[in-house]
């Protein structure tokens, strides 16, 4: 079974791991992968090695998955197919002409409402970051994973808000019209 894309996925993809930040992983493969147990191929395998400091976390996939996966706008397969960190790369040319399906705003709208409640960090910085995602993929079907620096300086100081001031700034940053950010 030959890997045809390895990259990190993820925080430390985007810029805001810590030191003690899963390292995920996404793996495109040539074949399937076999369950024993149903004595089935499934195009997708999900594992993790857990270490004293961060766990290991291997998310990996046929090509044709992978690519269904992107095109219905899967945030984390596009992650992979825009990312500039790959540590294997033979699909090169198909992930330079890849560009996002008619779902986008279905599969991100749904990304960014999954983040309520509001008051966790980590679910802010999210719903900040797919929708930055989101209007660079209307503006160009395609992002960078890998956040700017001026990009991280703004979700971070977005996610610092008071309630109302966060739902306010991201009624006004998104595309697209969100209930979740109602008051």
């Amino acid at each position: 079974m030959s890997i045809l894309l390895k990259t990190i996925v993820g925080s430390r993809l985007h810029g805001f791991a810590g030191a003690r930040s899963d390292i995920d992983m996404l793996e495109v493969h040539t074949e399937p992968f076999y369950n024993a147990k149903t004595k089935t191929f499934k195009p997708e395998l999900q594992t993790m090695t857990p270490n004293a400091y961060a766990s290991l976390d291997v998310t990996s996939m046929t090509l044709s998955h992978f690519v269904e996966r992107a095109y219905e706008g899967s945030h984390q397969a596009l992650d992979a197919m825009f990312s500039t960190k790959a540590r294997v790369d033979k699909i090169t040319e198909l992930r330079e002409a890849f560009v996002s399906g008619p779902n986008i705003i279905t599969a991100f709208a749904s990304a960014i409402t999954s983040t309520e409640p509001m008051e966790d960090i980590k679910k802010r910085r999210h719903a900040v970051r797919f929708t930055l995602n989101l209007i660079d993929i209307l503006e160009t079907g395609r992002y960078n994973p890998t956040l700017s620096a001026e990009k991280k300086e703004y979700i971070l100081s977005v996610i610092s808000l008071e309630r109302s001031e966060f739902l306010k700034e991201m009624r006004t940053l998104s595309p697209i019209s969100l209930g979740v950010f109602r008051d």
